[in-house]
């Protein structure tokens, strides 16, 4: 998780930026260029990574495949609340998302610079998270580890839809970036401990699919509220809604974890 935060936010975003700067098709071709060089690097991998069938058999349609993954997954008391949870993070993550450059330029004041460092903010606590989440899981538990992410996505939410500070928002969302590597570490953990092996690529592949599926959908409701809102109250208003919208959503994944996990579903 470390290293995927350090690539993604102190590597990916400010090369975008300068390349950028440069051209506004150089950043479109970089990001094809290293597509083709993971794909060749996939290629040269050695070894066999198809999981073993749970019981030999003639192969079986891929829709009966997909199925088997969607009903395990569903059926589970633990992963289908945490699957469950993520969809409703990240559709309050992506409204905040839509209107984060918007957000930054008129109630931040932030130029190009300042945004660069606004955006690496998170960053910093995920690195964080990703090196001490071991030590943090282990002292609080794995269920106050979770539910952590939430009250500091309440706090960097709430945060950012009444304050005009760069430098307050940036902070709480860097605290806030902290408890994403740390949920992440532990739900990913847990999926591979408890997904059979058989089963892991297609339970990941529905798990994630509501996860990220839901990414759009955040943007889309967050870009649709906030016109409204600007069209009746004022401009500032509409770009401080998706924080407020973000922020009820959290509360709403609080309750919901509340009721799923426990000490008999996720003990520690």
């Amino acid at each position: 998780m470390s290293t995927q935060i350090v690539t993604d936010d102190f590597v990916g975003r400010p090369l975008g930026g300068v390349l950028l700067g440069v051209s506004l098709a150089l950043p479109f071709a970089f990001g094809a260029g290293a597509a083709a060089i993971a794909a060749v690097l996939l290629l040269t991998l050695r070894g066999t990574y198809r999981a073993a069938p749970a019981a030999p058999g003639p192969r079986r349609p891929v829709r009966a495949e997909i199925a088997e993954g969607v009903r395990w997954l569903w059926a589970h008391p633990l992963l289908r609340p945490l699957a469950v949870a993520l969809a409703l993070l990240n559709t309050a993550g992506a409204a905040v998302l839509a209107i984060q450059v918007l957000y930054a330029r008129e109630i931040l004041g932030l130029g190009s610079l300042g945004f660069a460092v606004f955006t690496a903010a998170s960053g910093v606590g995920g690195l964080l998270g990703g090196l001490l989440a071991h030590r943090v899981t282990r002292r609080i538990g794995r269920v106050r580890s979770l539910m952590l992410l939430l009250v500091l996505d309440l706090g960097a939410y709430a945060v950012g839809a009444v304050s005009s500070s760069a430098l307050l928002v940036g902070a709480v969302m860097a605290v806030a970036g902290f408890g994403v590597v740390l949920w992440n570490v532990v739900t990913v953990s847990l999926r591979q401990a408890l997904v059979p092996d058989a089963l892991l690529g297609r339970v990941n592949s529905v798990y994630r699919l509501l996860g990220w599926g839901c990414l759009p959908v955040g943007m889309v409701v967050s870009g649709a509220l906030a016109t409204l809102v600007e069209h009746g109250v004022g401009r500032e208003a509409g770009l401080r809604t998706p924080f407020v919208l973000a922020a009820v959503l959290t509360c709403g994944t609080f309750w919901y974890l509340r009721r799923h996990l426990t000490a008999r579903t996720l003990p520690g």
